[in-house]
């Protein structure tokens, strides 16, 4: 059976969460998209309209990734900023406790 149609609704629902920078999204379609292709590995030949598709799930995909990844650089240095001010953050709360 033909999945260029499914294969070509992940890639855009892959563009609209990237867009709208929906993590939680995001999760969802990457596992419905490990689904889709532990699926079609047992598939022996895709036709040319399924593999057009799958070339355009494939870069949303990786425009997806390469957002998780950025947003993870942000975060871990965000932590590490937040660390190393950590003795300052715990001196001014008990300063502010005590006054």
């Amino acid at each position: 059976m033909d999945q260029s149609d499914y294969l070509l609704k992940l890639a855009a629902r892959f563009r609209h969460a990237t867009l709208k920078r929906d993590f939680d999204a995001l999760a969802q379609l990457n596992r419905e998209v490990h689904d889709v292709a532990t699926a079609m590995s047992t598939k022996r030949v895709l036709n040319a309209s399924e593999r057009e598709s799958l070339a355009l799930l494939k870069i949303a995909h990786r425009s997806a990734c390469a957002l998780l990844a950025s947003e993870s650089e942000r975060l871990v240095g965000a932590m590490s900023e937040l660390g190393s001010r950590r003795a300052g953050l715990e001196a001014y709360a008990l300063a502010q406790r005590s006054a």
